[in-house]
């Protein structure tokens, strides 16, 4: 569990945007800042899955999270099946190009659908940061270099790495040199979907991806007009180095920090 500085406000007034599986938008954790906005398949949005309910509960969650007081905004993109998690490209982009169209300044977007490269998702990225918001993408969970993977591979996002409670890389995050920051990723509990109440335990990229866009939500708090650009260079350069073991050939040594 984590408590931010007074200073950050706890990411109050600024947007997360989860595209992911859906959201259970009235589990207790989040507080009533939760709402659907968009669901690419036509459906009401809700989360039968569980991975976009968690990993909104870890940026956004009042007890689980990181920017306890931002506002969480759900666009699905993944349940080509019931309750799946996967999706077309078609889908995916359909939903972000949605996100540049409702979303409020100051907004971030947490994104971790890591795919083989595919030129209208980047393209679709690029856009959402073009228009002054910051999104951060999961490295992805092959082992791999994620230098191999959209949009984890784009120079404008903040693409992020999974650790465990060892300090050590997750041994199934991706690594390299396109990877930006590394975050917990290991067995982490957070939001579950059964329940307003539920409780889960989830790992990945996924996990260590929203950790960072709840500290990219708690940036924006405090100051509003950083830009995607700007942001990306504070996460770095406030970060923990040198910390860290194995993570990869290619991979910068930094963890994720934010004054607590």
């Amino acid at each position: 569990r984590f408590t931010p500085d007074p200073v950050y406000n706890e990411g109050q007034g600024v947007e997360i945007w989860i595209v992911d599986t859906g959201i259970r938008p009235t589990h207790s954790d989040f507080g009533n800042r939760a709402s659907i906005v968009f669901d690419a398949y036509g459906g009401n949005g809700t989360d039968c899955n569980g991975h976009g309910t968690h990993c909104a509960g870890i940026a956004a969650g009042s007890y689980f999270g990181v920017a306890k007081k931002a506002t969480i905004r759900s666009v699905k993109v993944l349940g080509r099946t019931p309750c799946g998690s996967s999706g077309p490209y078609s889908k995916i982009v359909n939903g972000l190009d949605h996100v540049i169209e409702a979303a409020r300044h100051p907004a971030v977007v947490s994104s971790s659908i890591a795919r083989g490269k595919n030129t209208f998702y980047d393209q679709a990225v690029k856009n959402i940061v073009s228009a002054g918001i910051p999104v951060v993408v999961a490295a992805g969970n092959l082992n791999a270099d994620a230098c191999n993977t959209s949009p984890a591979w784009l120079s404008q996002v903040i693409t992020v790495g999974a650790t465990n409670s060892r300090d050590e890389r997750w041994f199934v995050s991706n690594y390299g040199k396109c990877v930006d920051i590394f975050a917990p990723g290991r067995a982490i509990v957070s939001a579950g979907w059964k329940t307003d109440t539920s409780i889960t335990t989830m790992s990945g990229t996924s996990t260590a991806c929203a950790h960072v866009a709840g500290i990219v939500a708690l940036y924006l708090a405090q100051n509003r007009t950083l830009s995607p650009a700007e942001i990306k260079s504070k996460l770095k350069t406030s970060a923990t180095t040198h910390l860290l073991s194995n993570v990869g050939q290619g991979s910068p040594n930094r963890l994720a920090y934010i004054d607590p």
